[in-house]
């Protein structure tokens, strides 16, 4: 064992910051779940941990690469090692980052997904009483009673429906209806979470060479969700669908004012089909680069400042980033 680690030594001080950043993603994909890595990495040395141990090693790095002890010397050598140690803790973040924010994302908007397909059943529902009562009143309207007690029975028919026809999704009306909202809500759900999922390819490719940066757990939750999310816009889909073509069957051909209302209502129902395909290429050619840009700043900012408070300048340079963003 000890031959070995005087063996590895040599090679782990040739490794950048990025590949001390790879060899952490790879060590967390290890394991099914954030949870197990930890409980396995506990288990090691301090020194040991995948995010501890690249600091040691790099200080050391540049120690070695600038071994003199003239101050010209220990100026490159302390330089080096707080730009070696910097770019790691910066992409150490932001894989930190990246996981925390798809791990929050996905279990809001399945939560969020999951109110909305309980309202959309609530609605269907309503739609189906109210066209059920609408159609009977016409009916129950034109039907022939006998006598005076049978067609008072008949009114009271009629007035316990109008209560009821109103339930049906107003979709031919040029004010949005309860559905429209519904679809707009559900469309801003689908652009979240595909441009935070286009979002961690772009900063994979970017700054880990394309490799996975995010726990096996916190990435099935991430397609469970998006998983989800199409299947709600599927059946909303194959609701207009069955709706449009109940228009059509009870649409009378005869009737020309009938058709011009189908007609409006057919296109109206054309509008509020979900492009699953047309949202998710939207939200990446709006939103991602601008995501990205977010999280890659946060990150070395906030890694230039923990670094920087070791000797004491953080503050110095919590205000100069202040300044900068206050005459930007």
């Amino acid at each position: 064992m000890s031959t070995k680690e005087k063996r590895l030594d040599p090679m782990e001080l040739q490794l950048t910051p990025k590949a001390w950043a790879l060899n952490l993603a790879a060590e967390m994909r290890s394991q099914p779940s954030e949870a197990e890595f930890v409980s396995v990495v506990g288990k090691k040395p301090y020194r040991e941990w995948p995010w501890v141990k690249p600091f040691f090693i790099l200080a050391k790095q540049a120690e070695e690469r600038h071994p003199g002890k003239k101050p010209d010397d220990i100026h490159m050598g302390n330089q080096l090692n707080r730009q070696l140690r910097t770019e790691f803790h910066a992409l150490k973040k932001l894989i930190c980052k990246a996981n925390e924010i798809i791990r929050g994302k996905a279990e809001t908007i399945g939560l969020q997904t999951r109110l909305k397909l309980s309202t959309l059943h609530t609605l269907i529902l309503q739609d189906a009483i109210g066209r059920t009562a609408r159609r009977t009143a016409e009916w129950a309207k034109y039907y022939e009673t006998t006598d005076a007690e049978a067609d008072e029975k008949r009114q009271l028919i009629l007035k316990e429906l109008a209560g009821y026809t109103e339930f049906g999704l107003p979709l031919g009306r040029t004010c949005p209806s309860l559905i429209e909202d519904w679809v707009d809500e559900l469309t801003m759900l689908l652009m979240d979470v595909f441009a935070h999922k286009a979002v961690v390819r772009e900063i994979q490719e970017k700054y880990f060479d394309g490799h996975a940066i995010l726990f096996c757990d916190a990435e099935g939750k991430l397609a469970e969700t998006i998983k989800s999310v199409e299947g709600a816009v599927s059946i909303f889909n194959d609701y207009l669908a069955t709706r449009n073509a109940l228009f059509i069957s009870e649409s009378d051909p005869r009737d020309r004012a009938d058709d011009a209302a189908s007609a409006i209502v057919s296109e109206r129902e054309r509008h509020l089909s979900i492009d699953i395909e047309a949202i998710r290429g939207r939200a990446e050619d709006l939103l991602v680069a601008c995501i990205a840009g977010e999280w890659v700043k946060e990150a070395r900012e906030n890694a230039k400042a923990d670094i920087l408070q070791e000797t004491g300048e953080h503050e110095a340079h919590v205000w100069r980033t202040f300044q900068e963003r206050v005459h930007r």
